[in-house]
């Protein structure tokens, strides 16, 4: 399809899906990708009007719209996808009726079955020295827990606006404990900073119900990346 040929209207649900050397385009509805042909195969037609969550949200979904363009420059790239360790060759975009995060998800079918990352995308910040806010905790242990996430393959992705230098800091560290092969001694490391312990309470304090163990938390852990992004930021690189 000649890209001259093309004109993209946004709506609520959109999917990428790679396939060399194209990249193709699924919506929700009949018309996203509009082409020539449709348009004369519509004329005459009256239009429904139509309000999409986009047009009506602000600058989350435009940070949000930014997240996802970077996701699909990594695809077309080759870069490994964050979280999952390959090149995805799918993007989706509010996918609510499959995962509890569901802003973005990309993935790709791997020999192990299908790996995928969720991501969460926050115009702002959104973690502190303390660590996670609780309603970013609440929806990780959701998603954590879902029939549709499996730990050892897929991931949980929280992009941010701007970087938090302490909190990644300890977090980093955090991470690198809680991979190890020694949940015993991975919590006393961690136990040994009052960093990782505020980070690590933060998320276990999330949890409904309140019950879960330390390798509970641990595992989590070890599923969820923090993607800092300075899109909007003046002299940002």
């Amino acid at each position: 399809m000649a890209s001259k040929d093309v004109s993209t209207t946004y709506y609520p649900y959109c999917m990428l899906q790679l396939s060399s050397p194209y990249l193709v385009v699924r919506t929700s509805y009949g018309k996203g990708l509009v082409t020539n042909r449709h348009r004369q195969t519509r004329q005459g037609r009256k239009a429904k009007p139509q309000t999409s969550v986009r047009s009506t949200s602000g600058a989350g979904f435009d940070f949000e719209d930014h997240v996802g363009a970077w996701h699909a420059l990594q695809m077309l790239t080759g870069t490994p996808a964050v979280g999952i360790g390959i090149r995805a060759d799918v993007l989706q975009t509010q996918t609510g009726a499959l995962n509890p995060i569901d802003d973005i998800a990309v993935s790709v079918t791997a020999p192990d079955g299908v790996r995928k990352a969720l991501i969460s995308s926050k115009g702002n910040m959104h973690v502190t020295a303390n660590g996670f806010p609780t309603d970013f905790a609440a929806l990780a242990w959701q998603q954590f827990q879902h029939p549709n996430f499996t730990a050892d393959r897929d991931a949980i992705v929280l992009a941010t606006r701007t970087r938090h230098e302490t909190f990644m800091e300890a977090w980093t560290e955090l991470q690198t404990n809680a991979r190890g092969s020694d949940p015993v001694l991975a919590k006393a490391r961690i136990e040994g900073s009052a960093r990782q312990m505020a980070i690590f309470n933060s998320l276990k304090a999330g949890a409904s119900p309140n019950n879960v163990s330390d390798i509970d938390v641990l595992k989590l852990v070890g599923c969820i990346e923090v993607l800092p992004f300075s899109f909007q930021i003046a002299n940002s690189q």
